[in-house]
């Protein structure tokens, strides 16, 4: 990390401002660094027409994550954007959760249009005064009632029409709420069919239940790119040293007349946030909150840093830690699983055998004893034969 601070100034600035700066002063670290070159690797050079699942623990930094990507492409589409006002490169949207009910995709295709600047007036209905309802830019009523496929087919006109090349879903864990396990797989057939028609690559960032959407069929596996972004492990001396390093950072840049002295809770602070940057920033955050409340001559030691940690909360982010990287790193059982596929569809099936002979229908219809049908003689050739 650098020996840059903040500026000297902020010191003569009021209690908000110091902790405005602080809160939107934002580190790059390796983990941050590695999951961005792979998410811009698969952009640039992925299947335009392709989905990727970014997914991590809570609080690693995936939503700071999307907002550097999103100013990185905003930039690189900037000559572009100047010929053309109506381009838009890359759209985010947080995928609403269900208020009650399953998951429903309405409110997405309405987020969306909302997101591409397309209803931009909410404003009540004329001729019912109690209802919302938006309103486009080209005054083209886009009412609640609207069936659900015609919002569809207008999200994609819209993603067409602004030659969007990349489309964020952040929290797209909540696609996973739906009543029955078939519709899992709609889910996804719905999104591929999105970005086919309209050639937009559509990311995927969320927890690790976003897990659950990637391996549901091979075509859609083909169709994915999957990028996890991990947190930093203490087992790890390499990573622990980089996480100290972050801490540190954070350090110079906490606009206090006395700088605290963090690195000497590294391992406190490493316990309390499970490695995770995010919740590293939060808890900090919190601490600056709490020092310029009570005055900048409060010590910054474990007691203030327990007060400011919601053990809770943190259980919780644990567990789902824990849980999510076993299914990410498991990968012994699979390798097997695949070596014995891959033998059994090397071979060429053997078409099967009959081990009974074939018998004739009309034999195999005689019971024993029963003698063979034939026509009798009759008149003249029957006394004859009787004599």
């Amino acid at each position: 990390m650098s020996d840059d601070r903040f500026p000297q100034e902020l010191l003569q600035a009021t209690s908000q401002e110091r902790y405005k700066y602080f809160r939107e002063w934002r580190v790059v670290h390796p983990k941050l660094m590695e999951a961005r070159l792979a998410l811009q690797q698969a952009i640039q050079f992925g299947d335009r027409q392709g989905i990727v699942h970014l997914f991590g623990c809570t609080g690693v930094g995936k939503t700071t994550l999307r907002r550097w990507m999103e100013k990185l492409l905003m930039e690189e589409a900037a000559k572009r954007m100047r010929a053309n006002p109506d381009h838009m490169p890359v759209v985010s949207v947080v995928m609403p959760a269900p208020d009650q009910g399953p998951f429903s995709w309405r409110d997405v295709y309405v987020q969306t249009l909302y997101a591409l600047g397309e209803p931009s007036l909410l404003v009540h209905s004329r001729s019912r005064p109690k209802t919302l309802q938006f309103v486009s830019q080209s005054k083209i009523e886009l009412a609640p009632k609207t069936p659900r496929a015609e919002l569809r087919l207008a999200m994609v006109g819209s993603l067409h029409h602004r030659d969007v090349g990349v489309l964020f879903y952040d929290d797209a864990q909540h696609l996973q709420m739906v009543t029955r396990a078939q519709r899992l797989e709609d889910q996804m057939e719905n999104l591929k069919w999105l970005s086919d028609v309209s050639e937009t690559t559509i990311i995927l960032i969320g927890t690790y239940d976003v897990l659950n959407l990637i391996d549901l069929s091979g075509q859609l596996a083909r169709r994915s790119t999957t990028i996890h972004f991990s947190r930093y492990h203490a087992s790890n001396s390499s990573e622990f040293q980089q996480f100290t390093n972050i801490i540190y950072a954070f350090q110079q840049h906490m606009p206090l007349k006395q700088e605290p002295n963090l690195l000497m809770h590294s391992h406190y602070l490493y316990e309390r946030t499970l490695g995770c940057v995010g919740l590293l920033k939060g808890l900090l955050e919190r601490v600056m909150a709490t020092v310029l409340t009570r005055g900048e001559e409060t010590v910054i030691d474990e007691k203030l840093l327990e007060s400011c940690t919601d053990v809770r909360k943190l259980v919780a982010v644990a567990k789902e830690a824990v849980a999510g990287e076993r299914r990410v790193y498991a990968t012994d059982g699979l390798r097997a699983q695949l070596d014995s596929l891959v033998r059994s569809a090397s071979q060429i099936p053997k078409p099967p055998q009959s081990s009974a002979k074939t018998v004739s229908g009309k034999q195999g219809n005689r019971k024993p004893g029963q003698r063979k049908a034939k026509r009798d003689p009759v008149g003249q050739g029957a006394q004859n034969g009787a004599a």
